[in-house]
């Protein structure tokens, strides 16, 4: 890595906020709940505002000949004093926490606790911010963290697609509707009297349809594992990205920015694809 991508690496810190919204939020609210407040020292800088405040006072009193500059320049000064202390002391706190938030040490500890555990998508997003707040380059940072949250997103889309699936779903299997059809086919052959066929044949033409309409909800469903085990893949491919980085004896440029969007561009469309069908398959289930 050259001196200036190892000088960057060494500055860039995680914004938690850029987080996928879903776990930037949990984060948050973890931390606050976790960290300790912050330790702060303002009183030296605002005595220092409030001294050059009372001469300031002091000074204009003596030439504007008013014989209480003295003490109005006193009460002035520690009414300085006080603001100035609780300004510093609240921009301090605040430097303090964005700065406790973005620590390496503070990612590791607090991101497993919402990720580990969770789905397989939400578990890999983790592991790529992991490997993120240990430090990169920042433009590399940038592009792999909004790859990272539009990955989970997609995931996050394809699982609502599945519950979907699962709501339009009887809880049959294709074998069971399979099987259905076959009896029933056995049975109109083996009818005799009309009526019987008829009423037979018409719940044949009913599991028939059935049967295409769960052969339709299994093949959408298999699609869907597919292509969140091709999500999971491309989050294997950021973090490999990233280990290059850390191992390359130059900076990675843009050509490799370039694949990065390029496979995550091609996990999307596919996604978009998977989400389109099961659309297609639930609105002719429902008609």
């Amino acid at each position: 890595m050259t001196d200036r991508a190892a000088d960057a690496a060494d500055h860039y810190r995680l914004d938690p906020e850029r987080l996928h919204p879903r776990l930037a939020e949990a984060y948050l609210r973890l931390a606050a709940k976790e960290l300790p407040p912050p330790a702060t020292s303002s009183g030296g800088a605002a005595f220092v505002i409030a001294l050059l405040a009372m001469i300031g006072f002091y000074t204009v009193g003596r030439l504007g000949g008013l014989i209480a500059g003295g003490w109005a320049a006193i009460l002035l000064g520690l009414i300085t004093y006080w603001v100035a202390a609780v300004y510093l002391r609240q921009q301090q706190a605040g430097e303090s926490r964005v700065q406790a938030l973005a620590d390496p040490a503070t990612v590791r500890r607090l991101l497993p606790k919402l990720t580990k555990g969770a789905d397989a998508a939400t578990e890999a997003y983790g592991e790529v911010v992991l490997a993120l707040a240990e430090g990169t380059d920042p433009e590399i940072a940038d592009a792999i963290l909004r790859e990272a949250n539009a990955l989970l997103t997609d995931s996050d889309a394809l699982a609502g697609q599945e519950k979907i699936i699962e709501q339009a779903s009887d809880g049959h299997s294709v074998e069971w509707r399979r099987a259905e059809v076959r009896d029933l086919e056995r049975r109109v052959s083996a009818a005799t009297d009309p009526m019987t066929r008829e009423a037979l044949g018409h719940s044949l033409e009913l599991a028939r349809e059935t049967l295409k309409s769960t052969e339709a909800l299994h093949v959408v469903r298999g699609r869907i594992e597919a292509q969140q085990e091709a999500i999971l893949h491309a989050f294997t491919g950021l973090r490999a990205t990233l280990g290059r980085l850390r191992l390359a004896a130059t900076a990675l440029q843009s050509p490799d920015l370039s694949q990065i969007r390029e496979m995550t561009a091609r996990v999307h469309g596919q996604s978009r694809a998977v989400e389109a069908a099961v659309e297609e398959v639930v609105a002719l289930r429902a008609g």
